[in-house]
């Protein structure tokens, strides 16, 4: 599991849920088989995640997230074929 931290006011924040299956878009280790599996700067509100929702290594891709008030909200993905 994961969790994101505001280190400016030290909010802990869960990772997003897939609407489907209601478990984590983050589950380690099997969604970050691809690098880097990470994207984001410190000045910007979108997370670029390189993952696989399924443990079966589908819809596996650039799954593009903006923070918000109530957490990390999916707003656009890019799947391999």
């Amino acid at each position: 599991m994961a969790a994101i931290v505001d280190l400016k006011n030290g909010r802990v924040v869960p990772p997003p849920l897939h609407p489907l299956s209601r478990r984590s878009y983050f589950q380690v280790p099997w969604a970050f088989p691809m690098t880097p599996p990470l994207a984001y700067r410190l000045n910007s509100r979108l997370l670029v995640a390189n993952i696989c929702e399924y443990r079966s290594a589908h819809n596996c891709g650039a799954h593009y997230f903006v923070m918000g008030d109530d957490g990390l909200k999916l707003v656009f993905r890019v799947l391999e074929k």
